[in-house]
């Protein structure tokens, strides 16, 4: 394990597990209760994670099924009354095929509080660091990390019902050579726009939708256009889990003839249903 790595998985488990920590005797039994300041300290600290089943509509035994079930967690540290740290990372494993488990790649992100900006919203900066801790990224691809910047806007009150949120990100990636092994060429530049609508209804329920467009750039300056959008519903088991189903259709923003739109909410090729049970502290 490189340096580098070595540095991402040790700031990721403190972060993790320093929330949890207790304070053991020379004779291996527990302290007191915490302190104040203990508390306040162990206050800084969250977790969320998701447990997620993923799968496209082609039908069992054909090529083009693709089943997953995924693990994404994401640990949090407020570092000052301004600024939180974070670091999220997931693991998928192939239902269909031969059964692959991948790490994605690590995430490393420091966020300053949302603080109003007007036009009722409260506006988030964040940078973003990228870790080469996917195999496929680092092997096939010689992927060394990214960099990314980006801002969050979010309504400080419903606007007709709605709670509303806008992000835009600008990545930049690192890789050693402009292709991967297949002689693709791969992705310098990122800039990402994205927009959800999310509206309560009863105590419980929760309607979202939410669509992102990224223009991105290859090292030898080819363009191109993706699109993600997806529709959920979701419900709250108590304060701290909820169930959520939902619908992806995601791809290039043009056919082939680089003219012709193609973003669509279904598509029976590209779409995929998941179902996710979500947990937070």
């Amino acid at each position: 394990m490189t340096g580098r790595f070595r540095l991402a998985t040790l700031f990721f488990f403190s972060v993790f597990y320093g929330g949890y920590a207790i304070s053991v005797t020379s004779d291996g039994s527990t302290t007191s209760p915490p302190s104040e300041n203990a508390k306040e300290e162990a206050s800084r600290f969250g977790l969320s994670s998701s447990l997620e089943y993923r799968s496209n509509l082609y039908g069992d035994g054909e090529f083009e099924k693709a089943t997953h079930l995924g693990f994404d967690i994401t640990s949090t540290y407020k570092i000052s009354k301004n600024f939180i740290t974070s670091a999220r990372a997931a693991i998928s494993k192939d239902l269909v095929g031969p059964g692959d488990v991948s790490l994605s790649n690590l995430r490393l992100r420091v966020s300053q509080s949302a603080y109003p900006v007007g036009l009722n919203f409260k506006m988030s900066p964040r940078i973003s660091l990228y870790m080469p801790t996917n195999e496929v990224s680092r092997q096939d691809k010689r992927y060394f990390g990214g960099l990314a910047a980006g801002l969050l806007f979010v309504s400080e009150k419903p606007v007709i019902g709605l709670d509303i949120q806008y992000g835009l990100s600008l990545k930049k990636d690192f890789h050693e050579f402009e292709t991967d092994n297949l002689n693709q060429e791969l992705v310098e530049w990122g800039l990402t726009n994205g927009l959800t609508f999310g509206m309560p209804f009863g105590d419980r329920w929760r309607i979202e939708v939410s669509g992102s467009y990224q223009s991105v750039q290859t090292y030898r300056g080819t363009l191109k256009s993706l699109f993600i959008l997806d529709e959920s519903l979701s419900y709250n088991i108590n304060e701290k889990m909820s169930l959520v189903f939902g619908h992806t259709n995601e791809g290039n923003a043009f056919q082939y003839d680089g003219v012709t739109n193609n973003i669509g909410v279904y598509d029976e090729k590209t779409s995929t249903l998941y179902m996710a049970l979500n947990f937070s502290n």
